[in-house]
C-alpha cells in the first residue's frame, strides 16, 4: 500500500514536471514569434525600446538609486528590458542606437537602414513617441511625424502594404 502511494506521487510529480516545461516551451516560442513581429516593422522597434527605457527607469534597473534612463542598448540588455539580439544593435535591416536626448532627463533612439540609399528612410524617436523619419539621411527632432502612438501611420511617407498593421481588412462584397 505504502509503495502504491510513493509510486503515485514520483508519477505525478513527473507529469506536473513535464507540463510546466512544455509551458515554458510554449512561452519561449510566443517571445520569439513577438519579437518577428515587432523587429520586421522599425516605428514597433522604435517604440518597443521606448517602452522598455520606461521600465529601466520605473525600476532603477542599474540598481544605482537614481532613476535614470539608460544610455545605451548594452545597459537596457542588462537591465532584462531587451533582448541580446536587440542590444547588437542591429535587427533586421536596421540598425538602433541610443542618441542624445532632446531634452535634459529625456531619451531618444535612432534607427538607420543598414543599406543606405535615397530611397531609404531613418527614423527618430524621443520619449514623446513620435517616430519621425527623413528619406536618405539621417532623421531629427524636427522631421515629419512617421507614427504617432494616438493616430497611428501618418502617411508622410508611403509604406508598403507588407509592413503596415493599420490597413484595413477588405470586406467581403456579395454579389447579386
Amino acid at each position: 500500500m505504502q509503495r502504491k502511494r510513493i509510486q503515485a506521487f514520483t508519477v505525478l510529480g513527473v507529469g506536473i514536471c513535464v507540463a510546466m516545461g512544455a509551458l515554458f516551451a510554449a512561452q519561449g516560442l510566443v517571445d520569439r514569434k513577438i519579437e518577428v513581429r515587432i523587429y520586421k516593422k522599425p516605428h514597433r522597434t522604435l517604440e518597443f525600446l521606448g517602452k522598455a527605457q520606461i521600465r529601466f527607469f520605473r525600476f532603477d534597473r542599474d540598481e544605482d538609486g537614481v532613476k535614470d534612463f539608460a544610455a545605451s542598448l548594452k545597459e537596457l540588455n542588462e537591465g532584462r528590458c531587451i533582448t541580446e539580439e536587440l542590444a547588437s544593435g542591429e535587427v533586421g535591416d536596421y540598425r538602433y542606437s541610443v542618441v542624445e536626448p532632446t531634452v535634459p532627463h529625456g531619451w531618444a533612439f535612432r534607427a538607420e537602414p543598414a543599406q543606405v540609399t535615397t530611397a531609404a528612410l531613418f527614423y527618430f524617436m524621443d520619449q514623446t513617441f513620435q517616430v519621425r523619419a527623413e528619406r536618405g539621411q539621417p532623421a531629427t527632432p524636427t522631421s515629419l511625424v512617421f507614427y504617432d502612438p494616438h493616430d497611428g501611420l501618418t502617411g508622410a511617407f508611403p509604406l508598403p502594404e507588407s509592413l503596415r498593421d493599420d490597413v484595413p481588412m477588405p470586406t467581403p462584397t456579395r454579389q447579386p
